[in-house]
């Protein structure tokens, strides 16, 4: 059972990432100044969820998180009908297009576990965050750049 507490208005995951290394615009206003900008919305139980970005004065990303609507946190599923295999349902969530352009992050994975895991701290029900990159493309990317050099 999901304790209600902990889920009451909407259940906002908020990560916050602070990245370097992003293009310096100078004195140009970037477009994603001081913007939140929203990726794909799934469907979680009977409502939605969606990653979001924000991004800083210079257009740099400054935060990332994922949002469930009320809706969905209410009607999570309470089985995982995973038959001993694994205990958790993924629900994957594709990073705005911005995020991905400016950085090597590509999605989401938020794991829901309805009856938790081992050890004694996670047992009771709850989400498991983790962030994906694209190595290969990043490395690519970094290659064509030494080439040109």
């Amino acid at each position: 059972m999901v304790p209600e507490r902990l889920f009451q208005i909407s259940f906002m995951l908020s990560l916050v990432m602070l990245f370097s290394g992003c293009d310096d615009y100078d004195d140009k206003t970037s477009p994603l100044a001081n913007q939140t900008i929203h990726g794909k919305t799934i469907h979680v139980g009977e409502g939605t969820a969606y990653s979001w970005a924000t991004f800083d004065e210079a257009g740099n990303p400054a935060a990332v998180g994922v949002r469930f609507s009320e809706q969905a946190v209410n009607t999570l599923p309470q089985q995982d009908n995973s038959e001993g295999h694994g205990h958790m349902i993924y629900y994957e969530m594709e990073l705005p297009q911005e995020i991905m352009q400016q950085t090597p992050f590509k999605h989401i994975v938020m794991d829901w576990n309805p009856m938790g895991h081992p050890p004694a701290l996670y047992e009771l029900p709850h989400f498991d965050a983790h962030f994906y990159i694209d190595l290969v493309g990043r490395a690519q990317g970094n290659r064509r750049r030494s080439e040109r050099s």
